[in-house]
């Protein structure tokens, strides 16, 4: 019953630019609190923005799950790490690679050697794992939302 109401706060928002509480409350036949709780748990999850007494949908610009770093790292884990052993053989020294935020490109430097390359990344995961190297070159930048 929570979930289905979640869903249908999530369906409300994606078709109005936003709702107020009081809004949600009468079309969904429940109480102001009701609606409060599920759009706290809905902003925890990262699905909608509440300001004011309204919320929003956030329509994601990208293919990111939202989802935390460290969840995503346990989904499809052995299949990400079959991709960068793929992914490794093509690195060689004195190269230059960029790695992205992605739990697929966190394997990927998991598993690189300690050679000469330099390695632009946006992951602070990545910047950890990587600063164990002597030999790779860190360039890290900060990504701008």
């Amino acid at each position: 019953m929570k979930a289905a109401r979640q869903q249908a706060i999530v369906d409300l928002l994606l078709n109005h630019t936003s709702l107020t509480t009081e809004a949600l409350s009468e079309q969904l036949k429940v109480s102001k609190e009701t609606i409060r709780r599920d759009l706290n748990e809905l902003q925890t999850q990262g699905k909608i923005l509440r300001n004011h007494g309204r919320a929003k949908y956030i329509h994601r610009q990208n293919q990111d799950s939202g989802d935390p770093f460290h969840i995503r790292l346990k989904s499809h884990y052995a299949h990400k790490a079959d991709i960068a052993r793929e992914a490794l053989a093509w690195i060689e020294e004195g190269m230059v690679i960029a790695l992205d935020a992605s739990s697929t490109c966190w394997y990927l430097a998991r598993q690189l050697p300690d050679i000469n390359i330099q390695v632009f990344t946006n992951s602070h995961p990545i910047c950890h794992e990587l600063g164990k190297r002597e030999r790779i070159q860190l360039i890290s930048f900060r990504r701008h939302t």
